[in-house]
Parts: C-alpha cells; sequence; structure tokens
C-alpha cells in the first residue's frame, strides 16, 4: 500500500523489453495477466496491443487486458493481438456497463474483472453515516459520499442488506459480490481494503 507508481502519461518509449521489477520480486519470469490501466491518448491502441503481443509470443505475458477501454476500443485492440479480459467499474449501484462494455464483454467471452465490486464501502455493511473521509481517500471528492447522496447510498445499502438477509441468508457484503459472479460465467469481483487489522 505505501508504494505507489508514478507513471509517465505517455507510454511511449517505455522499454516492456526489460523484467518488471514485481515479476522479479514474485520470482517469475512470466506475468500471467498483463492488464494496460487506460488507454494512452498519446500512444494509439495498434502500437500498444502490438508492443504486449510481441511480449506473449516471447512468452513474457501469459494473457493480455485492458481497463477503461470501451467496446470499440476493445474491437481496435482485438484486430492486432487476442484480448482475454477487461476491467471495468461495476456493482449493483454502479452499472453503466450494462448497456455496451458488459454484453460486449459476455459476446467475446473476456474474463471481467470487476473492479470496485462494494462501490468504495458502499456495500460492505459496515459504512455508517458519521464516517469521515481523510487525506487522499478519494471518497473526499466522489459525490455518492456527499451529502445528500451518501445518505441516500446509505438508506438503499440497508435496504438490500435486509433483503439479502431475509431472502438469501448472506450479508449484504457477500450479495454485492455473489451479485456480480451471478451475472456470467467470465464474472470476478475485485475488493480492496483501506485498512489492514491484523488478528
Amino acid at each position: 500500500m505505501g508504494n505507489r507508481c508514478r507513471c509517465k502519461s505517455n507510454a511511449a518509449g517505455v522499454s516492456l523489453e526489460r523484467p518488471s521489477v514485481r515479476s522479479i520480486r514474485l520470482r517469475t519470469d512470466r506475468i500471467d495477466l498483463y492488464q494496460v490501466h487506460w488507454p494512452d491518448p498519446l500512444v494509439g491502441i495498434d502500437d500498444t496491443a502490438e508492443a504486449l503481443l510481441k511480449l506473449q509470443r516471447a512468452g513474457k505475458i501469459l494473457a493480455l487486458g485492458v481497463s477503461k477501454f470501451s467496446p470499440e476500443q476493445m474491437e481496435a485492440w482485438r484486430r492486432i493481438a487476442p484480448l482475454h479480459g477487461t476491467q471495468p467499474p461495476y456493482n449493483i449501484f454502479e452499472r453503466e456497463i450494462e448497456c455496451e462494455v458488459l454484453p460486449y464483454a459476455l459476446q467475446h467471452k473476456l474474463l471481467v474483472l470487476s473492479y470496485g465490486a462494494i462501490c468504495r464501502g458502499l456495500l460492505s455493511g459496515s459504512m455508517k453515516l458519521n464516517r469521515r473521509f481523510d487525506g487522499d481517500d478519494l471518497r473526499r471528492s466522489d459525490p455518492k459520499f456527499q451529502p445528500p447522496r451518501f445518505t441516500q447510498y446509505l438508506r438503499a445499502a440497508d435496504r438490500l442488506g435486509e433483503h439479502a438477509g431475509k431472502s438469501h441468508g448472506k450479508s449484504l457484503l457477500a450479495f454485492a459480490i455473489r451479485w456480480i459472479l451471478d451475472r456470467g460465467e467470465m464474472m470476478t469481483a475485485l475488493l480492496g481494503r483501506t485498512k489492514c487489522r491484523s488478528t
């Protein structure tokens, strides 16, 4: 959590040939899934796809994925290189991908790595109205966590939690994750934590 990647806005000129620091730390010579985090406006999708395809053919990468790409951008990628996964934001409250991205991904049998599965904690079952967000916490500027929306989201989460318990015998957290997984066989739910507790 303490190490933050400082990325250049222009991916051109960044050497993909040298081994990744993380792959060395993990004691592996291959990256199982290489995700392009965001389309780079300064480097063409075809250039990025071609560079990663070379690494895949060399055995350095097993599978290729993208994050925050539109169906048109994924289609452009697939004209150059195989695409195995996409990583969009997706949860019970944030469902924009159901219009285009999710149908495209399911049609092409892409692994869908749904990030924000519990909507920055709103679907955790433990978020309270008196919760304060400090420092560089993104929720400080997220409209969902500002009045009056924060109260509205918490009420909706409470109702969902009641439904999950009464109808399914599950916690809100378990229900929110299961809801994503039930969208299709290629679905996964990614979770994150802001605090680590020792047990």
